[in-house]
């Protein structure tokens, strides 16, 4: 394979899988969403891209141009009005007649480049860029047979299915203060199967799902991979593109810059960021250490951490090394929990059904945020502005396993914008 750190470099991405240059491209990067529910907390594990989504802070990095082609693997035919994405971001396109495209902006660092059309098997790279040259790439797509079913429009859909759809949009979209201004525009698309009990069921798409943000201000475009949920957990695969709305009024915008704000205080993001700025008390973090997860995880003996030593360099100015043994726990002080995440946790928490009425009482007591975090691999790169490169890496549980896609924010979001 070419060397994409060369000018002029060119990749032709119908490699095999587990043959492509480990450093430049790796095949099936996506986000990958796990609940945990027969826990005393919520666990996030997070595969692919973490679900608070990174910033580059791209105008402080040196950015780099992507371009290239889409042909049928077949006869070579030129595939027109592809979508091309980096997910998580803002950047997309689609394919003109001549199957070329072009993203521009694009920061150094490691990205999910997408490829996705109706009738081909979507291709799915994570490029890795060093070096400030611009890239072009050559895809070929392998065309497949849709098994998805008709779609229908909604009000001629069995009762079950609305049922279905319910549960799905609470899972997939959570249940905070964000979600309730967050819908599903065609759900049409989605199907539901039963699962193997009463209360499981697994979802397809037959097409991207559009998503209206109106807490936030971004149409999502959610290629969804993989659905599956249980009496335990949740598991979502996919990829997501970002789309900035235009506002109503001035009223709304500003609505939306602080709804941005406070959706990125206190995420993992904003904990990374701070991080590796070494700004963690200024911010309002509280970290500790603890041996493991216990049943009580909030009355665990703990111990204070040096955030320092959490982290060490990386290859580029910008990226940061994270390593730590046993748990963190890291309690966001600046603010309290919502009684939505409050009634999650007494919902599928299910050491809560032996509570006494006193103690699910007290549990009803908003505390100040708290998450843990636990090292799947003995270190993981991330950079300054909170994003890990290989989420696979990490779990978090608690408040930050809590959030859903309707508290995404995109690649770009900066609070200093």
């Amino acid at each position: 394979m070419a060397d994409l750190n060369e000018p002029g470099a060119k990749a032709t991405t119908n490699a095999i899988p587990g043959k492509a240059d480990s450093f430049i491209l790796f095949l099936g990067g996506n986000f990958h969403f796990t609940r945990g529910f027969g826990m005393k907390y919520l666990v996030l594990f997070l595969a692919g891209f973490s679900l608070w989504a990174p910033s580059a802070l791209a105008q402080f990095r040196t950015l780099i141009n992507l371009s290239g082609r889409v042909l049928d693997a077949e006869n070579n035919a030129p595939l027109a009005n592809v979508n091309v994405f980096l997910s998580q971001t803002l950047l997309g396109c689609a394919t003109n007649t001549n199957g070329e495209f072009v993203l521009n902006g694009v920061p150094l660092g490691t990205h999910d480049l997408i490829v996705s059309c109706i009738g081909y098997e979507t291709q799915r790279s994570q490029a890795r860029f060093v070096v400030a040259n611009n890239r072009v790439f050559e895809f070929r797509l392998k065309p497949r047979v849709l098994q998805a079913p008709a779609v229908e429009v909604v009000a001629s859909r069995p009762v079950e299915w609305q049922k279905r759809l319910k549960e799905f949009e609470t899972f997939f979209l959570g249940t905070s203060p964000n979600a309730g201004k967050t819908k599903i525009s065609n759900p049409e698309v989605l199907d539901f199967k039963p699962g193997q009990s009463q209360n499981e069921f697994i979802a397809a798409a037959a097409d991207f799902l559009k998503i209206e943000n109106r807490a936030l201000g971004y149409r999502i475009y959610y290629l969804l991979e993989a659905f599956g949920l249980n009496d335990e957990v949740l598991k979502y695969t996919g990829n997501t593109r970002f789309e900035e709305l235009t506002p109503k009024s001035d009223k709304e915008r500003r609505g939306w810059e602080t709804n941005r704000r406070n959706t990125y205080l206190g995420s993992l993001r904003h904990f990374l960021a701070a991080l590796t700025a070494q700004t963690v008390d200024k911010e309002g973090f509280l970290v500790y250490r603890m041996q493991e997860m216990e049943e009580n995880i909030y009355a665990a003996d703990r111990e204070t951490v040096n955030s320092a030593s959490l982290f060490s360099p990386g290859e580029l100015p910008f990226e940061r090394n994270l390593h730590f043994l046993d748990v963190l726990q890291v309690v966001y002080a600046k603010e309290m929990e919502e009684q939505e995440y409050i009634l999650w946790r007494l919902n599928y928490d299910k050491s809560a059904l032996n509570m006494t009425s006193q103690k699910r009482h007290e549990s009803t007591r908003p505390q100040a945020q708290t998450s843990w975090m636990t090292m799947n691999k003995t270190s993981v790169i991330i950079d300054t502005s909170g994003y890990i490169y290989d989420p696979l890496a990490v779990t978090v549980f608690g408040y930050w396993a809590w959030l859903g896609v309707a508290d995404m924010l995109p690649y770009e979001y900066s609070p200093s914008n």
